[in-house]
């Protein structure tokens, strides 16, 4: 631990990336306040990038606030992804509104990060935000929609009805999985 915690202060960027993605591996608490410094004061985009994800994966809520704040202002679409799926894993309710603004403005990877995250969080907030985007220009965020919408369930049975017309196979794979799943969560609640 210590020999990758020491790497985070190196100063060159290809020995800090991947000390920050191997302390993600590591599992050790240790790691959770040396990564926050590094996706907050890092100036290089790959180290924060790393340090993003590798605090999902330790799973502490101290990297909620400091992913939420990487969502709303890195300058890179990667570390906002990724501090998105991050918030995802951690599963805290704190980050369901920051990642719902998120959407109004997030493109390409960082928008299907953040369309995953929402889906892991399963909160009905972003059901209308989700069902917004069902139908985006990108076939790939159509997809990730559909299957967010899917894990949350709630009213959007017919928005996704829709989709299983869509051009694109994947997306009405997505879709009919997603389906399958508000039906299955349907007949739990009703046979409780």
């Amino acid at each position: 631990m210590e020999p990758l915690i020491q790497a985070l202060g190196d100063e060159r960027h290809f020995v800090r990336e991947p000390a920050a993605l191997a302390l993600g591996w590591l599992n050790d608490p240790r790691a959770v306040e040396p990564l926050i410094r590094a996706l907050e004061t890092d100036k290089h985009q790959f180290v924060r990038w790393r340090a993003a994800g590798a605090l999902g994966n330790l799973g502490d809520p101290r990297a909620v606030e400091p992913l939420v704040r990487a969502l709303e202002s890195d300058e890179y679409n990667d570390v906002r992804g990724d501090a998105a799926r991050s918030l995802g894993r951690l599963g805290d309710p704190r980050a369901v509104e920051p990642l719902v603004r998120a959407l109004r403005r997030a493109l390409g990877k960082e928008l299907e990060g953040v369309v995953w995250a929402l889906g892991e969080l399963r909160d009905e907030k972003a059901v209308e935000p989700l069902a917004g985007l069902l139908g985006d220009d990108d076939w790939m965020v159509r997809k990730e929609v559909a299957i967010a919408l899917g894990k949350i369930g709630g009213l959007v049975v017919e928005p996704l009805r829709r989709l299983l017309r869509d051009p694109h196979r994947v997306v009405r794979q997505a879709a009919r999985k997603a389906l399958k799943q508000i039906k299955k969560k349907d007949r739990k609640t009703r046979g409780s």
